[in-house]
């Protein structure tokens, strides 16, 4: 056997063990991605994935898994994120899927590109079978069954959000900086969630820029917080950060501050619901005022 039929016979094999993965998203990172090696923070969520679909097998179950992530700057949410749409759309055939950020700018050019690279790094075999669009990536034999698509939302389109439903198969639903996102599309989302006979994973991410809203309720001693798995993720804590330019950070701001708390520590504001400009903007424009002063 010559080395050519070698190496078609090891891509064909890691193409049939990343399509085995459609309980265990961290061996499909792993597998997938060798080169990489995932913080542990995403390491958690991506267990936490794979356990629960593995736990709804055991138990015969169809509970929805849920998790929501507040989180600092810079600790490779964009790349877990691209991890979780690809492996969640490639494993399972006809999974449908619904991805939107806090601005359409956001959605397309942090983390549509984000996932465009992570794409491009798949084996041959599996990137050739899905084609990536500025708006979707989809299965090129199932282009309408099987696809996720890149929406940005808004206040009129809540029932794109709403119809998003695949009776005995696959639903994806990402939400990036999600502090942004109004009650409404939350409130559209979650009408899948009745659905019956159907794996719904819905990961929802940001930093935690407010503490009215939705996205807080989802955390200990919020409303919801009993359906969601819940993490904190401090930029100081991650290796992928400058942990020069974080100083930097918290000297200008504070330590204290609001800025600090929602970009670096994971934690949401003091500021109260009905304060007109969050508070980390007003210090922010003090410690300005106060550097013109000086100059």
């Amino acid at each position: 056997m010559d080395a050519m039929t070698i190496a078609a016979d090891e891509a064909e094999d890691l193409v049939e063990q990343l399509l085995g993965c459609s309980d265990d998203p961290l061996a499909f990172v792993t597998l997938a991605f060798p080169d990489i090696n995932p913080e542990k923070w995403q390491r958690a969520v991506l267990e936490h994935i794979g356990s629960q679909l593995q736990e709804n097998a055991r138990l015969d179950r169809w509970k929805a898994v849920q998790v929501a992530t507040a989180s600092g700057n810079g600790i490779g949410k964009s790349a877990l994120l691209s991890w979780i749409i690809l492996w969640g759309l490639i494993t399972v055939a006809d999974t449908v899927g619904v991805v939107t950020a806090g601005t359409e700018g956001q959605l397309r050019t942090r983390l549509w590109s984000e996932l465009s690279k992570w794409h491009a790094k798949l084996p041959d075999g599996l990137r050739a079978q899905f084609e990536l669009t500025a708006t979707a990536i989809f299965n090129k034999q199932s282009e309408k069954t099987w696809r996720v698509d890149g929406r940005p939302w808004t206040e009129r389109n809540k029932e794109a959000f709403s119809g998003v439903h695949n009776y005995r198969k696959r639903v994806i639903i990402v939400f990036d900086e999600c502090s942004m996102i109004p009650d409404p599309i939350w409130d559209a989302t979650s009408g899948m969630l009745s659905d019956a006979e159907t794996e719904i994973i819905w990961c929802v991410f940001g930093n935690p820029t407010r503490n009215s809203g939705r996205f807080p309720m989802l955390f200990p001693g919020g409303k919801f917080a009993g359906m969601w798995k819940s993490l904190r993720v401090d930029s100081r804590e991650v290796t992928l950060t400058d942990k020069a330019a974080i100083e930097e950070k918290l000297s200008f701001y504070g330590p204290e501050s609001n800025y600090a708390r929602s970009h670096v520590y994971g934690l949401f504001p003091l500021a109260t619901a009905t304060q007109l400009i969050p508070l980390d903007v007003v210090e922010a424009a003090a410690v300005r005022r106060e550097a013109l002063a000086h100059s």
